[in-house]
């Protein structure tokens, strides 16, 4: 599915992806690795106004960690319909970002956290009956 998006999709900063109802993280990660691959080497202040949203601070694409992090915390998004789906989603997608790369890193799939809060931009939200479980609808999250 994602071989079949235009490859221009995949170098404009301001494009943002979400699977809203993501299950195992494989459409995220496939996004992520098309985004890691295809985003220019640029460096980005985040005084910067040719992005459609604020940064939180400098990134520097030639930095392979700095490209990760920006992708993570501005690019992709996810909404888990099942605590399962969650959990498996968040592992997939942060913490094996690194299959192809030196395994050596003790489990830091990064040298910087990528979120504050635990959840990242994947989310969900267990209402009082403890058998189900619904997507977060705070638009504040996905609109970051």
């Amino acid at each position: 599915m994602v071989e079949l998006l235009p490859e221009e999709v995949f170098t404009n900063l301001n494009n943002r992806f979400i699977d809203v109802s993501t299950k195992s993280g494989i459409y995220l990660k496939y996004i992520f690795f098309n985004l890691l691959h295809k985003l220019p080497n640029i460096q980005l202040s985040k005084n910067n106004n040719q992005l459609d949203y604020e940064l939180d601070e400098d990134y520097d694409f030639t930095n392979l960690d700095d490209k990760k992090r920006f992708i993570l915390r501005y690019m992709i998004y996810g909404i888990a319909t099942s605590e399962l789906s969650f959990l498996t989603s968040k592992r997939t997608l942060y913490e094996n970002i690194n299959e192809n790369e030196d395994s050596e890193k003790n489990g830091k799939i990064l040298s910087k956290p990528i979120f504050k809060n635990w959840e990242g931009n994947i989310v969900y939200k267990k209402l009082n009956n403890e058998e189900y479980w619904f997507l977060e609808t705070d638009i504040e999250t996905i609109n970051k």
